[in-house]
């Protein structure tokens, strides 16, 4: 390898942006991957009259979304529970595991 090489970062295709940008996003990931935890919460999606869905999450007061379609709702909620508990680690404050235990019951009239 020429000392040229060795300073300037270039991929193969010979784009010294496309090196770099590529090397940042590996560190962010690998950082991330080093900060982050899973946490898993029950979600509770509804259809909504006038179209659409409603989808919230009982471990987490408040935190609600909704969307046109059932992806859209889906994608929404999950980028909700991550604003939420980012904010709520960002406070330092515990984030506590799901305890919410939901069951089907019927109802005899």
């Amino acid at each position: 390898m020429s000392s040229l090489e060795k300073q300037n970062p270039v991929d193969k295709s010979g784009n010294l942006w496309h090196a770099v940008i590529v090397d940042i996003i590996n560190i962010k990931i690998a950082e991330r991957n080093l900060l982050m935890s899973d946490y898993f919460y029950k979600v509770v999606v509804e259809p909504q009259p006038e179209g659409g869905f409603t989808a919230y999450v009982p471990g987490l007061p408040g935190c609600v979304s909704e969307g046109e379609n059932y992806r859209e709702t889906m994608d929404n909620i999950r980028e909700a529970m991550e604003l939420y508990l980012e904010v709520k680690k960002e406070r330092n404050g515990e984030i506590m595991p799901d305890n919410v235990h939901i069951t089907e019951m019927c109802v005899s009239l």
